[in-house]
């Protein structure tokens, strides 16, 4: 969709089992799906829906490309679940990019991709994708690309979050929970304007047992905001546990702002217990997160959590 859009509401669902959505050309060719990217148009409000949920989905795309920097308001969503770790989502590039872009000062825009369990995200053989994040210098609205839920799958080139040139406006990539694989096959580039790292965040929520990594082959820029939830992390011992944030194969320089033990305007961390401490370290080409809890929890909170996971799986095979 590329002409204006001041309030109306546009969406593709893909619901069921085992389908295939593919974005085609006239002469067999894959197109890119436009959420009110391309043309002469602008956005101030109204969205743009990609909502992929059940199991074993396909979405084949060119490219995926997310609102415009002129946009004023709205919000634009590509959204995959699928119900099965055996049976996941696939989400397929062919080539180029997938853009997430902010907006204009002021602007209210909301661009979010989220791959929610289960999905896979990967690029066609000897193809470059890259995942661009309000990459564009830009003064306002959010982008975000966000891994949660379960077991999700992300192969890409380039992984850029935000730009040093932005005014203003969030960019914004998370990762939450610990079953995840994320990987840059060439590069990770954390991007934060020199007048408020927060412009580009990278985020690492925890689950009972901890974050999954950042795998990237190298890290170029690094200059932005980190924020560390480690409010949901179920501690077995009081003696430090480490967690890799960052593994990476080439020498790359951390700034002194991030190797510490205290929050400060490029790191926060929040604690699962107020008197738990923590510090971020380098081992190597690795950034280390070593967190040590002062509290473990009763036996009665370990049962708790335990029957938890008895009801979810007796709940998941009743629905096999």
């Amino acid at each position: 969709y590329n002409s204006y859009n001041y309030g109306a509401d546009y969406k593709i669902n893909i619901i069921g089992k085992n389908n295939t959505v593919a974005f085609e050309g006239s002469e067999g060719g894959n197109h890119s799906l436009y959420m009110n990217a391309a043309g002469s148009g602008s956005q101030s409000g109204g969205s743009f829906e990609v909502n992929m949920q059940g199991e074993g989905h396909t979405l084949n795309v060119r490219s995926i490309q997310m609102g415009r920097n002129s946009a004023t308001g709205g919000h634009n969503t590509v959204y995959s679940k699928s119900t099965s770790a055996l049976n996941k989502n696939l989400i397929l590039l062919i080539d180029s990019d997938i853009n997430i872009r902010g907006g204009v000062s002021g602007s209210t825009i909301v661009n979010t991709f989220q791959l929610d369990g289960n999905t896979i995200l990967k690029r066609t053989e000897d193809r470059t994708v890259n995942i661009n994040i309000a990459s564009d210098a830009v003064a306002g609205g959010s982008a975000s690309f966000i891994v949660s839920g379960e077991n999700n799958e992300v192969y890409a080139e380039m992984i850029r979050i935000g730009n040093t040139g932005s005014e203003g406006g969030k960019a914004l990539f998370k990762i939450d929970g610990s079953t995840h694989y994320v990987r840059a096959a060439n590069q990770l580039q954390l991007n934060g304007s020199g007048l408020d790292p927060q412009t580009a965040t990278l985020a690492f929520v925890a689950d009972a047992n901890g974050i999954s990594t950042f795998n990237a082959n190298s890290v170029g820029t690094f200059q932005g905001f980190l924020d560390i939830d480690f409010s949901s992390y179920v501690a077995t011992s009081t003696d430090p546990m480490e967690f890799t944030i960052i593994s990476a194969n080439n020498s790359w320089t951390t700034s002194s702002n991030y190797l510490v033990s205290d929050n400060n305007e490029f790191v926060n961390v929040t604690k699962a217990n107020e008197d738990d401490t923590w510090e971020i370290l380098k081992d190597g080409n690795d950034l280390i997160f070593s967190y040590t809890s002062a509290v473990i929890p009763e036996p009665s909170t370990y049962a708790a959590i335990f029957g938890a996971l008895a009801l979810a799986f007796a709940a998941y095979r009743r629905r096999k």
